[in-house]
């Protein structure tokens, strides 16, 4: 009985020291999900900044092809 006493605070104490360590795991968790987030919404933009790049390379491309066509079939 008096060694079940005695561990009785040593188990609270451990117990309250795992409630601290369980609240900075949940914090942590947290912040890492918050930055995920971030990070993956900032890929995201930047590949459709890539993408809008392209497309309108390849419009000024077909754009210059179509006016010399144009401009091919004029002098004929």
């Amino acid at each position: 009985m008096k060694v079940i006493e005695n561990q009785a605070p040593k188990d609270e104490e451990k117990m309250g020291l795992q409630e601290i360590q369980l609240k900075e795991a949940k914090h942590i968790t947290e912040e890492a999900d918050r930055k995920y987030e971030e990070v993956a919404h900032k890929l995201t933009i930047d590949d459709l900044e890539d993408k809008l790049k392209c497309t309108k390379e390849e419009h000024l491309y077909t754009q210059r092809m179509l006016d010399q066509t144009l401009f091919d079939l004029s002098e004929r």
